[in-house]
């Protein structure tokens, strides 16, 4: 762990050359100056309500900041903080105990975001769910016959009115070719007029 002694102000006094590492400074450079300097803009609030809380209960308090070692890098640190009042020959001060907490809180947030990736897989299925069921509702009520195939033409729909019209149930017709509902005769040409159609823009005749 790091270990940092600040004044009352949060000036550092003192600095282990592990704290040094930490904030990505040399030991020497980190003495005289505020510790509220090296801490991110975003947890300059809670470095100070820290401060606040420590100055104010003899037990130990602890709180999560991100510090910059770096322009391009991010770490988020402990910070286990006790008072330690004035004695004879001595000031008081605010001493603190850091630990890099950085891989803890990338689990963390990754966890989060999985739990937030399963909750929308979850909504969408069921959004899918109700909206099947609304459509095999229209499809089975509707009087016209409907078929749907893949692109191979094997047939993937077959509502009850085209049950009707075929004297066939879905069972016994769903993943089969489509040229079995069409005619010897006219099977050359609806082939053809197929192909003719994928390759066209058109999406719909």
């Amino acid at each position: 762990a790091g270990y940092l002694s600040l004044d009352p102000v949060g000036t550092i006094l003192e600095a282990n050359l592990t704290a040094a590492a930490f904030l990505g400074r040399e030991r020497s450079k980190l003495l005289g100056k505020p510790f509220a300097r090296f801490v991110a803009a975003a947890s300059q609030d809670t470095l100070h309500l820290h401060r606040l809380r420590v100055r104010a209960s003899s037990l130990r308090q602890v709180a999560e900041v991100q510090v910059r070692p770096s322009a391009h890098a991010v770490r988020w640190i402990e910070l286990q903080s006790t008072w330690r009042e004035a004695e004879t020959g001595r000031a008081p001060e605010w001493r603190i105990a850091l630990v890099d907490v950085t891989g803890r809180k990338e689990a963390d947030r990754l966890i989060i975001l999985n739990q937030d990736l399963e909750r929308r897989i979850a909504q969408r299925t069921i959004d899918a769910h109700t909206s099947g069921r609304h459509l095999a509702g229209i499809l089975s009520s509707t009087m016209d016959a409907i078929i749907s195939t893949d692109e191979a033409q094997r047939i993937v729909l077959f509502n009850r009115a085209a049950e009707k019209m075929f004297g066939l149930t879905a069972d016994q017709i769903v993943g089969l070719p489509l040229g079995r509902l069409i005619p010897e005769g006219g099977q050359i040409a609806h082939r053809r007029k197929f192909r003719e159609f994928a390759e066209t823009a058109e999406t719909s005749r």
